[in-house]
Formats: structure tokens, C-alpha cells, sequence
């Protein structure tokens, strides 16, 4: 049951071995990657007379400076610096705009406008996505009307600037349905283990940052594996489907349940006390559709969330042991 600190709280390989690459830096330095080579090539080996090489030398060393900046962080590229750099990616492909020299030339820097909203799309989310774009279209005007002008300009600005809207949208909604599916759980509609560690990392930074009391619930259901016994697995998928419908429509908004195995569940109950979310389970246990036992833990500011599971765990099986306790008939004399 318990979910070890390493599964998501990334931590610093070991001497001697490489970092992993967070897909945020990963994908920003292809982006500066790619286009500081194509300005390199283009100082080095002009095309045209009017190619700037002094300004596509510039642009290259400073793609090289944020690469090496990347490589640096590395794992740990704050969200906040992926938008700025971003954001001096999109300022670099309009300045290769404003400069490029001929039409042809204006009109191919520019279609790297579509790379920024694609990368937003697929790293920010959607309303990030549209944010850059609308700057990124914005400054792109600006730069077509300088170097290309008239129907040419806005002609090109409208054709890049549409295709560069479409794919973010196209990107970013296919992603958003990805990561739903990524973090459900198939059979009952709740979340799954991975849906568990990325709300109880965010819970545990709104504890750590608001000080908010918090508590985790694991739930284990008495008796389940009697009901598969007895009426085949099928039987038992309904009453899983059942019960965590039940604990949905009982459970406040932003709580969040999720399903973590078999017969297993985690509640993550933010605002809640460890008396509240007693309370909160008594009166969930009055309309289900089955018996179930629960621990509880409640989130302290230093926690992670393999900590947290691990004491609602202990909880779990001390009721469990008390409960056969009970039932248990006395011992002969």
C-alpha cells in the first residue's frame, strides 16, 4: 500500500550517474537547440547576400547560453522558467522575423511560431497555450509588417499564425484527454494510483504553503474477497462500481478518492481534521452499499505522501485486528 517518496518527489541520481531530464527542459532545449543551429548556419554560411549574420551569431550564442542553462537544471526547471523562456524563445523568433532580409526568409522564421504554441500546448495546458500564442502573434505582426509589409505580411501572418492556433488546441485537448485517462481508474471512475500521487502532491504543497489541516483516509472493504468467491468476479466488480459511486456522491468538493488496488482506497480530505473526517466517514458508511474499514492520518507540513499512507495504513490494520478481536470467541479454558 504504501508509495514510496522516490515514485514522485524526483531526486539527484547518484555520483556518477546522469540526472533525468524533465520533459520541460527536455523540450525547451530542442526548441533552442534546433533553431541556434539554424542561426549558427545561417552566420556561418549565408544563403543570401542579405542574410544578418551578425544577428543570427548573436542568436545563436544566446541559445547556447540558455542550453547550457538547461542542462544545468536540468530535473529541476522551475514551471515559472519554462514560461520565461518560452517567452524569449517566442522574442528570438521575432527578432529573426524583423531581420531575415527577404520574404522567403521572414516567413520561415516565422512558422516557428507554431513550435511555441505546440510545446505549450503539450507541457503549460491550454490556457497557456492560448497565452503564448497571443503574444507570439502579436509580436509576429508587428514583424511581418517591418520585413514583409503589405498582403504578403498579413497573408503569411494569418496562414501561420491559424495553422500555429489549430495545433495548440488540437494538442492541448488530445493531452488534457490523455492525462484524464492516465489518472482514472477504468472500472469505478475514480482516480487511479497515478491520480493518487499527483493530488497528494498537491495537497501536501497546500499544507506545507496555506497550513491547511488535512487528513488521508485508506479504505480496505471487509469481506471482498468472499463476494468474488461466491458470485464471481463480476459480482465483485459491481460492488466496487457501487461503492465508490456512493463515496463520490457523499464525499465534498475537493475531495478526491482514489481506487489503488483490488479493494483498496485512498480519500484525500483537505480542510479536514482527523475528528471532521471521522465524522465525514460515519456518515458515508450509513449509505453504502457495503462494509468497509478505514485509518487515518492526519498531513503534517513535512510529510510526503509514502509517510502519510504508511501511518493511515497502520490505522487500517489496527481497526481490521480490532474488529477480529471482537468476534473472536473466547479462548477455551
Amino acid at each position: 500500500m504504501q508509495i514510496s517518496r522516490r515514485h514522485h518527489r524526483p531526486r539527484p541520481g547518484r555520483p556518477g550517474r546522469l540526472r533525468p531530464w524533465s520533459s520541460d527542459a527536455s523540450g525547451l532545449l530542442a526548441l533552442y537547440g534546433v533553431s541556434g543551429t539554424l542561426c549558427l548556419v545561417g552566420a556561418l554560411f549565408p544563403p543570401t547576400p542579405v542574410t544578418p549574420r551578425l544577428s543570427n551569431a548573436v542568436l545563436a550564442g544566446v541559445a547556447t547560453l540558455v542550453a547550457g542553462y538547461l542542462a544545468w537544471r536540468r530535473d529541476r526547471l522551475p514551471r515559472p522558467a519554462a514560461h520565461v523562456l518560452l517567452v524569449g524563445f517566442t522574442v528570438g523568433v521575432w527578432a529573426c522575423v524583423a531581420n531575415a532580409g527577404t520574404e522567403a526568409g521572414a516567413v520561415a522564421a516565422g512558422a516557428a511560431i507554431v513550435w511555441v504554441c505546440l510545446f505549450a500546448a503539450l507541457r503549460l495546458g491550454g490556457r497557456a497555450a492560448r497565452a503564448h500564442w497571443g503574444l507570439a502573434s502579436t509580436g509576429l505582426a508587428l514583424a511581418l509588417a517591418h520585413s514583409v509589409g503589405g498582403g504578403h505580411g498579413w497573408s503569411a501572418f494569418v496562414l501561420i499564425a491559424l495553422s500555429a492556433l489549430v495545433a495548440g488546441e488540437m494538442l492541448a485537448r488530445a493531452n488534457a484527454e490523455l492525462q484524464t485517462l492516465s489518472r482514472t481508474d477504468t472500472l469505478t471512475g475514480v482516480s487511479n494510483r497515478r491520480g493518487l500521487e499527483v493530488e497528494g502532491e498537491r495537497l501536501l504543497r497546500r499544507v506545507l504553503r496555506d497550513g491547511i489541516a488535512a487528513t488521508v483516509a485508506v479504505v480496505d472493504l471487509d469481506g471482498f474477497k468472499g463476494v468474488n468467491d461466491a458470485h464471481g468476479h463480476a459480482a465483485g466488480d459491481r460492488l466496487l462500481k457501487l461503492q465508490a459511486a456512493q463515496w463520490l456522491a457523499g464525499l465534498r468538493l475537493g475531495d478526491v478518492i482514489a481506487r489503488t488496488g483490488g479493494d483498496e482506497f485512498v480519500m484525500l480530505l483537505p480542510e479536514t481534521t482527523p475528528s471532521e473526517a471521522t465524522d465525514l466517514l460515519a456518515r458515508l458508511r450509513e449509505v453504502s452499499a457495503s462494509r468497509w474499514t478505514y485509518g487515518l492520518a492526519q498531513v503534517r507540513a513535512d510529510d510526503d505522501l509514502g509517510a502519510v499512507l504508511l501511518r493511515a495504513d497502520v490505522e487500517l490494520y489496527a481497526a481490521k485486528q480490532a474488529r477480529c478481536d471482537a468476534v473472536a470467541p473466547p479462548a477455551a479454558g
